[in-house]
Parts: structure tokens; C-alpha cells; sequence
């Protein structure tokens, strides 16, 4: 019995570089395009998918601070506000919006960190 492999039909649209890069790659090697697509998705979609986690991470920390220092803002703001109104303003409110955001950043770097082991 010969061992067959399922196959699926599968199509892609790739912009006129993509598809130039590709012909070039398959003609230099002698192959076809389909050999080129699939040796490229044997060998490389495992670790593509490692940076695309890597990056979608990074994205989520990155959004994260951008929260933390709109927050900052927001309460810098309130303080100014307060401060030529003439009001009190707490001290201790202000140092823990800024101990927050340094644990955040903190907490950032050490994840940061982990991704590049």
C-alpha cells in the first residue's frame, strides 16, 4: 500500500513583491512555488509563532504602561488643578500613584527580561 497524504486546498494572496520573491526564490533553487510555501511553513512556522507570542506580549505591557502613565497624567493633572485653586493636595495620594507606576514598570522589565532567555 502506498501511504498517501491528505491533502487541502488552500489559497493565499500575496502583493506583487511577495509573489516576485518568491518566483525568484523558486527558480534559483529549481523548485516550485508550492515547495518553496511549504518548506518555509515546515521549517519556520514553529519559531514565527515564538516571535509572534513574543510580540504579542510585548504589545500587552506595552498597553499596560501607556494605562499607568495615562493614570499619571490624570492625577498630575488633578494636582495642578487643585494647586492653583489653592486646595490641599495629598502627598501621600501622589506617592503612591508614583509607587504604583514604578512597580509597573518594575513588573515590566523583569517580564521583559524573561523574554529574552
Amino acid at each position: 500500500m502506498s501511504k498517501t497524504l491528505d491533502k487541502v486546498r488552500f489559497s493565499i494572496r500575496i502583493s506583487k513583491e511577495e509573489n516576485f520573491f518568491l518566483k525568484e526564490a523558486a527558480i534559483k533553487l529549481s523548485k516550485s512555488k508550492n515547495f518553496i510555501l511549504r518548506f518555509l511553513i515546515k521549517t519556520h512556522l514553529k519559531e514565527s509563532t515564538k516571535i509572534l507570542d513574543r510580540i504579542n506580549r510585548l504589545e500587552k505591557i506595552y498597553q499596560n504602561i501607556g494605562f499607568q502613565i495615562k493614570k499619571i497624567g490624570n492625577n498630575l493633572n488633578q494636582i495642578n488643578i487643585n494647586y492653583y485653586q489653592n486646595k490641599s493636595v495629598k502627598i501621600q495620594r501622589v506617592e503612591k500613584e508614583l509607587e504604583d507606576l514604578w512597580q509597573s514598570i518594575k513588573q515590566s522589565k523583569e517580564f521583559l527580561n524573561t523574554l529574552q532567555d
